[in-house]
């Protein structure tokens, strides 16, 4: 079984998208609204959101590692994932970074 998921930078990829698609989204749609959200409605939201995106980062960056570790016994392989998957990740959010930092610099 040889899907795309399996491959680090893709899973690095998909994690950097989802943080930036999320930022620009909370970032252009915060000032849509006429009036001001009940307390409740943004605790809700924020903690709903929370869930969804510390679920899928731990999918993301745990789960094919941990597969490797437990079901096909190959502790090398599964930390040779997990580092890969969390240096690209690193790469593609310094990137960016700096490429905010040029842009508004």
């Amino acid at each position: 079984m040889n899907t795309i998921l399996q491959k680090p930078w893709v899973r690095a990829l998909i994690a950097a998208a989802y943080i930036v698609l999320f930022a620009f989204s909370i970032r252009y749609t915060g000032n849509h609204f006429d009036q001001e959200l009940d307390p409740a409605v943004g605790i809700t939201l924020f903690l709903s959101m929370f869930v969804f995106s510390a679920a899928l980062m731990a999918y993301l960056f745990f789960f094919e590692p941990l597969r490797l570790l437990v079901v096909e016994k190959m502790p090398r392989e599964a930390l040779a994932q997990f580092g890969i998957t969390f240096g690209c990740f690193l790469a593609f959010a310094l990137g960016a970074v700096a490429a905010l930092f040029f842009a508004l610099g």
